[in-house]
């Protein structure tokens, strides 16, 4: 039986990644990820008290709604291959690439 999703949840989720998303793109600094900090708490609260309110699985509704928002299909109803963590991946080989070319494999 699948689970009733609130609008308010998927909306509090969507805040938590694009505050992460911010606070991924640029250098560490404490104010950008106490942003994404205080988003994401805000959501497992509203988790939390949700699933207790409608005797669910606090698991089962935190995976659907992180299914819905992460993994949603675009209007239109083709899925997409870009993933919400794209960015963050392709920084990540790029760092990697510059150390390596940096250092050398066996430096």
């Amino acid at each position: 039986m699948p689970i009733d999703i609130p609008e308010e949840l998927i909306l509090l989720e969507r805040a938590a990644v694009a505050e992460q998303r911010k606070a991924l793109a640029e250098p560490y600094t404490e104010e950008a990820w106490a942003q994404w900090r205080e988003a994401a708490a805000a959501f497992q609260a509203a988790v939390t008290a949700h699933a207790e309110a409608a005797g669910v699985s606090r698991y089962e509704l935190e995976m659907a709604v992180k299914q819905a928002v992460l993994h949603a299909e675009p209007e239109g109803g083709g899925r997409s291959s870009a993933s919400p963590f794209g960015a963050v991946l392709g920084a990540r080989r790029e760092a990697i690439t510059l150390f390596r070319g940096q250092f050398g494999p066996g430096d």
